[in-house]
């Protein structure tokens, strides 16, 4: 139970002694060392909000009951805005029968008559906002010293074997979620009538044309979508040779060319030059293993050189970092939407992440979970796409029918549970060269040309959940050569 003094209690005559917080809370207010607080400005709102409810529309949406230094304010004030929004009147008299039972603050004032003097002394209604941001900002400041004292501690303390980077990267989450916190960026809830709003002028925008997610290039794919969703976890899957982290690139790059947005990719398995290489490749139509080999004319090497230049400022990273961590991307990840404004967050590929270092259990399926879970809550926190590549396990190679499902990803339990939307990438033409039957065998190698014949040029690729839609297949033009999807001709659909 704490006890007011003078500079705690709201001024008045009958108020003049000093103020010291309840045995065990650690705080002595007459202690210059005491965290950052502003008691008057405390007073001064919840005396605003007694004498007049409506100044509680006034306080920002984002701040809460622990911004208050003082628990018998954050008591109060849980409680007048608990009334306030059951529309009830909030009122030293209404709010009295929550406080009979608390202990006074003194012999001469208790919890009651101190809601009286809170009213008696309140500021005006105008002020409310100015001290709402004066208590949240000075509660932000605190938040900021014990992140600081728990970052000082754990570096002196940690083990040997605990890597700083680890620290610092959790350090850096935690400031994060308090600059979000700070901005409003987070913690706002909507209630029910306010959502189905918002879903109703969602659905007459799209009803209009004006898609909400992102273009992924691919018009098919799009329309099956509705567009890459913000705070979405996709999963791109596919057996080896399938072009998982062709299509990644292809998105990426007209995420950033065509909309103009900072897309975040981390390349775990391929370098940024050979992604740089591939894409001009595409661009210019030249064939990749020409680029790898190094075969170029003058005039190809004059064309590369002026793609190079055209995507130099493209709003594209690459994070080249092997067998990164769950808690490495995600700190990464925020430094970069906090610089950069970030679209679109590309992970080729999750089997090649690592879990936590103190939470890893050597159970990869338990690492998969934690990395889906964390790439989704990532999602939802930054509120951008977020889209995963996945291996597919070798069961597809054993059967006839060789398009994939989800069954087929590998640790697929988290994956399938943990994803908004699961997309397979199907080549036909691939399986069908390495069934080439003898010339020998007129009949079967005449049905194998011309089922090659069909499938040449061709991939699918195959929505094996979506969340919010419908699943099924969309074909879409494949150029091996150059390693790029694009639209296939509307005519050739099906």
């Amino acid at each position: 139970m704490q006890r007011y003094t003078s500079d705690s209690a709201p001024s008045s005559a009958s108020t003049q002694h000093p103020v010291s917080h309840p045995p065990g809370a650690g705080v002595d207010l007459s202690d210059t060392a005491a965290p950052p607080h502003n008691l008057e400005a405390e007073q001064a709102l919840l005396g605003a909000i007694l004498l007049n409810n409506a100044a509680l529309d006034r306080v920002p949406p984002t701040f809460v009951d622990d911004h208050f230094y003082d628990p018998l304010h954050r008591a109060i004030f849980f409680a007048a805005r608990q009334s306030i929004q059951s529309g009830r009147l909030a009122t030293p008299i209404t709010l009295k029968s929550f406080f009979e039972a608390t202990p006074p603050i003194r012999p001469d004032l208790t919890v009651p008559q101190y809601l009286g003097q809170l009213a008696a002394n309140a500021g005006t209604i105008i002020s409310v906002a100015d001290y709402a941001r004066t208590v949240s900002d000075l509660a932000h400041r605190r938040q900021l010293i014990l992140i600081g004292e728990d970052l000082a501690a754990t570096a002196q303390d940690s083990a040997i074997d605990y890597p700083p980077l680890e620290l610092i990267e959790e350090s850096e989450g935690k400031l994060f979620a308090l600059a979000q916190s700070a901005t409003g960026e987070v913690g706002v809830s909507l209630t029910f009538g306010e959502a189905a709003t918002e879903g109703v002028r969602l659905a007459e925008a799209t009803a209009r044309g004006e898609r909400r997610g992102l273009s992924t290039g691919l018009i098919d794919l799009d329309i099956k979508l509705g567009g890459m969703q913000a705070t979405d976890l996709i999963i791109l899957a596919g057996r080896p040779a399938m072009g998982k982290s062709a299509l990644a690139t292809n998105i990426a790059v007209h995420v950033a060319k065509s909309l103009g947005l900072f897309v975040d990719f981390y390349s775990l398995e391929m370098s940024p030059e050979q992604l740089a290489l591939r894409q001009l490749a595409s661009d210019i139509e030249v064939p990749s293993d020409r680029m790898r080999t190094g075969k170029l004319s003058s005039q190809q090497l004059e064309a590369l050189a002026r793609a190079a230049h055209a995507l130099q400022d493209l709003p594209l990273s690459i994070d080249k970092t092997g067998g990164i961590s769950i808690a490495q991307l995600s700190a990464r990840a925020r430094r970069t939407k906090r610089r950069k404004n970030t679209g679109l967050i590309v992970v080729d590929y999750l089997q090649l992440m690592q879990a936590s270092r103190r939470r890893s259990s050597g159970n990869r399926v338990e690492d998969i979970t934690e990395i889906t879970t964390g790439l989704k809550a990532l999602a939802k926190e930054l509120s951008v796409p977020v889209l995963a590549l996945s291996q597919l396990s070798r069961n597809v190679e054993h059967r006839d029918n060789k398009r994939p499902q989800l069954s087929d990803l590998r640790e697929s339990g988290s994956i399938e549970q943990d994803a908004d939307v699961v997309m397979f990438v199907y080549r036909e033409e691939y399986y069908l060269e390495k069934a080439q039957p003898a010339v020998s065998d007129p009949s079967a190698y005449a049905d194998w040309q011309s089922k090659m014949a069909q499938a040449a040029g061709k991939a699918e690729i195959i929505l094996g959940k979506q969340r919010h839609g419908p699943v099924g297949i969309v074909p879409v033009a494949f150029s091996g050569e150059f390693t790029r999807f694009s639209n296939l001709a509307r005519e050739g659909n099906q």
